[in-house]
């Protein structure tokens, strides 16, 4: 069950991030390497957080779809429960140690968290909308920048 957890997470994903500290990167050099990489590593959790509890909400959907109907939750009956406390979990880990690295840095993160329950959680659930999905995925784009160019000074 844990590898389960941890597939749904899409930690491939990651990429994402990475490609956004990247750019920032760019612009400015990292003073403290170590806190921005720390910070890239919690940005990548918290969002392996918010994978699963977007896959969670979808498993009905997902199950009817031909090439989602093989996502870690479909094919290996995970409890919701189980899910629910994993994502949590990772939740508190990558908010705690954001709040820790940076206060902006973490309030950046909980942005992403709000942005992401208005996406994926009823009622709101935007994502069934037409235009807010296009929106929702520009405004995580530049909330990952955000947090990157926070971690650099900028």
């Amino acid at each position: 069950m844990l590898r389960t957890l941890l597939r749904s997470t899409r930690m491939s994903w990651g990429a994402k991030n990475i490609h956004m500290y990247l750019l920032a990167l760019t612009y400015a050099s990292a003073a403290d390497p170590f806190r921005f990489l720390a910070g890239l590593l919690l940005v990548t959790l918290l969002w392996g957080a918010l994978y699963s509890l977007n896959d969670l909400t979808d498993i009905d959907n997902d199950r009817k779809d031909r090439m989602k109907r093989k996502r870690p939750f479909i094919e290996n009956h995970v409890d919701p429960r189980k899910v629910l406390l994993f994502v949590g979990l990772l939740l508190l880990v990558s908010l705690a140690g954001a709040c820790l690295l940076d206060r902006v840095f973490c309030l950046i993160l909980l942005l992403m968290v709000l942005n992401q329950f208005l996406y994926t959680l009823p009622p709101v659930r935007l994502k069934d909308t037409v235009i807010a999905p296009l929106a929702s995925t520009a405004t995580n784009t530049v909330l990952r920048l955000a947090s990157a160019a926070v971690l650099l000074g900028g």
